[in-house]
């Protein structure tokens, strides 16, 4: 309610990919007949054998932010007359983002309804303030793409992480400001997310300390954010990136 209220986007985005995370983390604990009761709720969804069905459409609509991943687009799905098959695991992945959306859109409508007072207004923004801190710092030097990552990070891959870790280092970040700024992931582990950042930081394994991809390669992946629009012209590596205010004045 405050979340919405506030009408701070990136607080409610935050708060929506933390419940829907909790929630998928629930699910995976229930019994079958609670996991299908529930589900069955929710969206329109047929069991064959040990697989579940879901309509294509919907798959379509749920996995959007999926398919950054190979294995979440559809052409590598198991497909049959309009239903797409899926495992109970994955599923509980879709179940997730249809709660994120669900709680995305019903922002809109609550804060609508309610304005909170000036004085709590004012001390929650200064709260979400206070959190955007922790991330990388002045977002403004960091190229879009990196942007991107970091505001959906409670829900990237590893992929993802790997990439921004990467280039979070190469900026001159330290391995405990970037373990710092994984904390916000559910799934977080310091002693699994430090092991990680140090390997890629060339400080473990074959001590060779890695580069985040160049841009063609984030075209490939996917990652590229309105294909370099917003970047300079001629860049090849995201560490090239100067913001446009910066370039102006050199």
């Amino acid at each position: 309610m405050i979340a919405s209220t506030i009408a701070d986007n990136w607080l409610m985005r935050r708060w929506a990919l933390a419940e829907s995370a909790r929630v998928e983390r629930l699910l995976h604990s229930e019994d079958t007949a609670t996991f299908e009761f529930i589900v069955g709720r929710l969206l329109n969804v047929q069991k064959d054998g040990d697989e579940y069905m879901i309509r294509f459409t919907d798959y379509l609509r749920l996995a959007q932010d999926l398919t950054r991943e190979l294995s979440w687009k559809l052409v590598n799905q198991k497909l049959s007359r309009g239903w797409v098959y899926l495992t109970r695991t994955r599923l509980t992945r879709l179940l997730r983002q249809y709660l994120y959306q669900e709680l995305v859109r019903s922002f809109e409508t609550t804060r609508r309804l309610a304005k909170p007072p000036e004085k709590i207004a004012q001390a929650m923004a200064e709260v979400v303030k206070n959190w955007q801190r922790q991330a990388p710092a002045t977002k403004g030097i960091l190229p879009p793409c990196m942007i991107a990552i970091h505001e959906r990070l409670s829900d990237t891959s590893h992929t993802e992480n790997f990439i921004l870790a990467a280039h979070l280092l190469s900026s001159g970040y330290t391995v405990e400001e970037v373990v710092n700024i994984f904390r916000i992931r559910s799934d977080f582990r310091e002693d699994i997310a430090r092991y990680q950042v140090e390997h890629i930081a060339g400080l473990r394994g074959s001590r060779v300390k890695y580069r985040p991809p160049s841009c063609q390669r984030m075209r490939e992946l996917n990652l590229c954010v309105q294909n370099g629009r917003l970047c300079p012209p001629n860049i090849r590596n995201p560490l090239q990136y100067r913001p446009k205010q910066q370039r102006q004045t050199t």
